[in-house]
């Protein structure tokens, strides 16, 4: 493994933080290490929740998924995994203001901040 291709190990620690709180996520973590010779990519596989995000919308998991989200912004680590968030779970969703709607009913404010950076305020 090269330099240019070094897994960040605060991303892929949150990605286990996120499937050790939400075992909703096992499966979608067993077919990403499948799919990818045995490897964790954290981008890809934060892309992958974000698919499952989408599809599952409204079930009470999905708050938590977000809320899980939402503190690892605001932890110390937070300014580490802006980036991260912005490339591998907002540019995953569809740019609908469901999404930003859901965010705001829950005092979400670090990913309205990155919502409205990357798609700017839907009517």
């Amino acid at each position: 493994m090269t330099a240019e291709n070094t897994i960040n190990p605060t991303h892929l620690a949150f990605c286990g933080h996120v499937t050790y709180l939400l075992p909703h996520f096992v499966p979608v973590l067993k077919e990403h290490i499948e799919d990818n010779n045995d490897c964790v990519l954290p981008h890809v596989l934060l892309g992958d929740m974000t698919r499952c995000f989408e599809t599952s919308f409204g079930e009470a998991w999905t708050l938590v998924f977000v809320q899980i989200i939402e503190d690892g912004l605001s932890s110390p680590q937070g300014e580490q995994l802006k980036g991260f968030v912005a490339v591998s779970f907002i540019w995953n969703l569809r740019p609908t203001r469901k999404y930003r709607d859901f965010f705001e009913s829950n005092g979400l404010k670090q990913l309205i901040r990155l919502f409205d950076q990357n798609f700017g305020k839907l009517s």
